[in-house]
């Protein structure tokens, strides 16, 4: 993989990449990591001998949509419906932004879809999921939009636990199966936004959905690796909180519809052989509890017990 040189200063760090960029940006972390030149671009597209790879279609239930275009030199071409065209170039750790639209808006999309093109270029295993750090390791909260990961995860910031990622979860699965934080960053619906504390965050700015939450720089930390302690698979609304334990290959199933994947088959396969190493080896368990704001607290406090107790 080629260095990126840039003079660019260092603007922080997001799922182990430094960030280099004369663009002002809200939601990085401290420390060090690879490095990621970030820069304007004014191009549309695609372009001739560019092919649609990812295509994620206009659904009722979810606002995001976009496509994902690659050229024969492996760089991607992205188009969102809430910020416009990126170029990113995973062997020379590049990603550029559109001049135009809004800025808000456009980082909190940088630091997520760009990034899982990145990830999958460095050999990650980005899963749609929240996590969490409990007595130094993490814990990743997985399920289908609306099943109250970001939530879940701001009840556990509140709570005092340092939040990690709130929608897309940065793991590697090696020699040591660990996460990578991603941006500082909470989208909390409306309806719920006001039941966490706001002395540890920073109202950035909502959209018709969302409002987005900085966190604040004492809370924020590094990107460094954490340990992956455990899998929160969140299932439907119970009347009382129930954590129950997966046993064996039970659920492959389920971290696969979390996992990222670009067509072909080697692709699949190493996606496959990394949640099957992720279901072997870190402890997964099913959530149920009430979807009601005041079962937050019980909630994490639950998740804590049962992590500690592993």
């Amino acid at each position: 993989m080629t260095d990126t040189q840039t003079s660019a200063p260092s603007s922080g760090t997001c799922f182990g990449y430094e960030a280099h960029s004369d663009i002002p940006f809200r939601f990085l972390r401290d420390g060090v990591g690879e490095p990621l030149e970030v820069m304007f671009h004014s191009e549309e597209g695609p372009e001739p001998g560019e092919r649609l790879v990812v295509d994620w279609k206009r659904r009722p239930d979810k606002s995001f949509y976009g496509r994902v275009y690659q050229n024969d030199q492996g760089r991607y071409r992205l188009w969102t419906s809430d910020a416009g065209w990126f170029l990113v170039d995973p062997r020379k750790r590049t990603i550029a932004i559109s001049e135009h639209g809004d800025s808000l808006r456009r980082e909190v999309r940088l630091w997520t879809t760009p990034m899982l093109l990145l990830m999958v270029g460095r050999g990650d295993l980005p899963l749609h999921a929240s996590a969490v750090e409990v007595d130094g390791g993490a814990v990743l909260f997985g399920g289908p939009s609306q099943f109250g990961k970001t939530t879940l995860a701001a009840a556990f910031h509140t709570a005092g636990f340092r939040v990690l990622a709130e929608d897309i979860t940065c793991a590697q699965v090696g020699d040591d199966v660990a996460v990578i934080p991603g941006p500082a960053l909470l989208r909390v619906r409306h309806d719920v936004a006001d039941r966490f504390a706001t002395s540890s965050v920073a109202d950035a700015g909502q959209d018709d959905e969302r409002r987005f939450l900085a966190l604040s720089e004492e809370s924020r930390g590094t990107c460094d690796p954490l340990p992956l302690k455990g899998i929160v698979l969140l299932k439907s609304d119970a009347p009382a909180i129930r954590l129950d334990r997966r046993v064996g290959t039970r659920s492959i199933s389920d971290l696969w519809e979390l996992a990222f994947r670009l067509p072909g088959d080697e692709e699949i396969e190493r996606v496959f052989n990394g949640i099957t190493d992720l279901a072997d080896r870190v402890p997964v368990w099913d959530l149920v509890r009430p979807l009601d704001v005041e079962q937050l607290l019980p909630t994490v406090e639950r998740v804590v017990e049962k992590v500690r107790g592993s």
